[in-house]
């Protein structure tokens, strides 16, 4: 299984992150300098993302800023708020990697069913996840060619989960393969006539300052 191992560009706060136990915790939590949280704090981050059409073999890369907030509680429910790129509000662009059959000029991409639930999970080998199960999470891919085409892309009943949160230095993030969220290597997002293929990284910081780290 391949994974992406390019970091995205540096946050908009630098952060050192570390990866701490809560005493006697019983499930997985949010923390900040070392303290539970004691209710939502606002979080930013990036992502960097490869998306890549099964079918016709279209592969972008995309970088994107996001906005939302972790909790508290037995799994530390947050909601992803809002997720763009440089220009807000509008469609992100993106940068053609393989074109494949398609003969999209630029590529643009956009969200779907903002706010995304969140929360802490536990994962294989004793992994904290961060699981993204909203039904309405997807995205909508807009290729730009002289016949302009548009895919809408959605999760079906699986939940969106990467492969365990992990320090990356200064940061604390996620990385998602192929096959993230889904049961089988290589299952994607249903599109209208295609399948969306998502690959990439997502880092998070506390949006005002201080130490995040999850348990």
């Amino acid at each position: 299984m391949k994974t992406i191992k390019a970091l995205p560009v540096a946050l908009i706060a630098l952060l050192a992150f570390v990866v701490l136990p809560a005493a006697g915790a019983s499930a997985h939590e949010w923390l900040i300098q070392n303290q539970k949280l004691e209710g939502p704090v606002s979080i930013t981050g990036e992502q960097s993302l490869t998306l890549e059409l099964l079918f016709t073999g279209l592969k972008i890369g995309c970088g994107t800023k996001t906005t939302g907030r972790v909790g508290v509680g037995n799994d530390a429910s947050g909601e992803i708020e809002r997720i763009a790129g440089e220009a807000f509000p509008g469609p992100i662009p993106c940068h053609v990697e393989n074109g494949g059959t398609s003969k999209a000029t630029s590529v643009e991409i956009e969200p779907l069913g903002l706010p995304w639930k969140t929360s802490l999970v536990e994962g294989k080998y004793g992994a904290v996840n961060l699981e993204v199960s909203s039904k309405t999470l997807g995205w909508e891919i807009i290729e730009n060619s002289p016949i302009k085409k548009s895919f809408v892309c959605k999760r079906g009943a699986e939940p969106m989960i990467g492969k365990g949160l992990q320090t990356y230095g200064h940061f604390v993030g996620e990385v998602y393969e192929t096959h993230v969220g889904a049961r089988y290597e290589n299952e994607g997002l249903s599109c209208n006539s295609e399948v969306l293929i998502v690959e990439g990284s997502e880092f998070f910081t506390h949006r005002f300052g201080g130490y995040l780290s999850v348990t």
